[in-house]
């Protein structure tokens, strides 16, 4: 008998015995399933999280103009209205979000929606930048 045939029969196979081999096997196997991966389920994976990024970083925009319109609820109310005229340096009266209304919640909307991502986002980002400048402002 030949010594590859007596292997066999003891139950050890020639991929056992050479453990480069068998890595060479493993590594050409993975890579064959990746590349399953890569052509049939990779791209929808990819598209989910996109979509699932998009739809949070848009929530936060929906949920600050939520708050803004909120806060001017709150401060037109004729409680306030009156701590507002009584203490003006205590009470600041919020105004109208006109802006967030008419620009950002449409933007939101959209880029939520998956319709003109890129200049929706970049007004997003505008505004976010915009209101950083005034904070980092207010700070000097």
């Amino acid at each position: 008998m030949s010594q590859g045939h007596h292997s066999n029969l003891a139950g050890t196979s020639h991929a056992q015995k050479h453990p480069l081999r068998k890595a060479v096997q493993t590594s050409k196997a993975h890579l064959h399933v990746r590349n399953i991966l890569s052509r049939t389920g990779s791209s929808t994976i990819t598209q989910a999280a996109a979509s699932a990024a998009r739809l949070l970083v848009c929530s936060y925009f929906l949920n600050s103009i939520y708050e803004e319109c909120e806060a001017y609820a709150q401060m037109a109310t004729p409680e306030m209205r009156e701590k507002t005229a009584r203490f003006p340096d205590h009470y600041i009266a919020a105004p109208f979000p006109i802006l967030s209304i008419l620009l950002l919640l449409p933007c939101a909307t959209l880029a939520a929606a998956g319709i003109h991502v890129r200049t929706a986002a970049t007004v997003l980002m505008m505004d976010m930048t915009r209101d950083t400048i005034i904070l980092l402002w207010q700070q000097l």
